[in-house]
């Protein structure tokens, strides 16, 4: 007997925590994960208009019960959805890829990323051919230094 696959409809709603925002993670309840069979970590498939991938988060304490599912613009514009319409979202089934071929979206500006910056984006994230992605530097702490810094705090610091 073949077992049918576990989806769930969820409605979309916009991923507010930052950071998570354009790492490829889709925040959902805790019983729906296991209602689909995945816990946080595993990667799970969101279809809208389009299909893409996501890592699966545990959603926030105040979404408990809620037939939500929590994600970023770039995996919205990746599913095919928007804020308020119904996906579905299931286990993804996953295949490694051998290669991949990234260009900028627009061909008169390079890439605005260093290599090491893309790839350590794309390590470990799911990805369907077509998808967008935008690379995020390692967050860094901000020195303030310099004359405003001085006027501000005047030596307290």
């Amino acid at each position: 007997m073949v077992q049918k696959e576990k989806e769930l409809k969820l409605v979309v709603a916009e991923n507010r925590h930052h950071a998570y925002v354009n790492r490829g993670f889709a925040l959902i309840d805790e019983g729906q994960m296991r209602q689909i069979g995945v816990k946080q970590g595993d990667y799970i498939q969101i279809t809208g208009t389009k299909t893409t991938g996501a890592i699966a988060i545990r959603g926030m304490p105040e979404d408990r019960g809620l037939e939500i599912i929590r994600i970023d613009g770039l995996i919205r514009h990746n599913a095919g959805t928007s804020i308020g319409e119904k996906v579905s979202v299931k286990k993804a089934d996953i295949k490694e890829a051998k290669s991949i071929t990234i260009a900028p979206t627009d061909p008169n500006i390079g890439p605005m990323a260093p290599g090491e910056v893309i790839k350590r984006n794309l390590l470990g994230r799911p990805l369907t051919k077509g998808d967008l992605i935008t690379p995020t530097p390692p967050e860094e702490p901000m020195e303030m230094k310099g004359d405003l810094f001085e006027e501000i705090f005047g030596g307290i610091f």
